[in-house]
């Protein structure tokens, strides 16, 4: 069997908005993915669906609750897919995303890291799209990728690309610093 074209790791802690997150990546059609459910919260996690729609998910157990870092790691350990992203378990794609990061993600074979708009909504505000070229100098200033708004290329997990478990947070900026060097 071929790797999926995506791997999405979910890190949860069995919130109620964990439904809508699985209903969000069974809307993504047209995508070879697997759904990686990793149990941050450890063995209090309830037991989840074995699909996202059509896409298979893999329930990864934890004895122990996991910090974000060690929850993600979790994930990128059992990841198959070509590209990598993940979503927290109160995030949502909209139809079509997955597909438009791997659309974008085929035009620039050797990018190794790609990343769509995203709305945003602040305090008192509308939504209203946010736009950064990906650059690593701006990124060490402030991180304006979201893991969910990303795809990174397998390889550099298989690189060492890992995060950081002693970051209490922050570990995925770090891990995009990682992985955009490689890019």
């Amino acid at each position: 069997m071929s790797a999926p074209d995506a791997s999405v790791i979910v890190r949860s802690v069995g919130r109620p908005t964990l439904a809508r997150t699985l209903a969000s990546i069974a809307m993504q059609r047209d995508v070879s993915l697997e759904v990686l459910l990793v149990a941050a919260s450890g063995p209090a996690h309830p037991a989840p669906p074995t699909q996202a729609g059509a896409h298979p998910l893999r329930f990864i157990a934890s004895p122990v609750p996991l910090a974000r870092g060690a929850a993600a790691n979790a994930g990128l350990d059992a990841a198959g897919g070509k590209w990598i992203t993940w979503l927290d378990d109160d995030d949502e794609w909209l139809v079509g995303h997955l597909r438009g990061l791997l659309d974008a993600a085929a035009t620039r074979p050797s990018a190794g890291v790609v990343h769509s708009l995203a709305s945003v909504r602040g305090d008192g505000e509308s939504d209203r799209a946010v736009c950064h070229p990906l650059a690593v100098s701006e990124l060490y200033e402030e991180n304006f990728l979201h893991p969910s708004t990303a795809l990174v290329a397998r390889e550099h997990v298989a690189g060492g690309c890992r995060c950081d478990e002693s970051l209490p947070m922050h570990e995925d900026w770090d891990w995009f610093l990682q992985c955009a060097q490689r890019a």
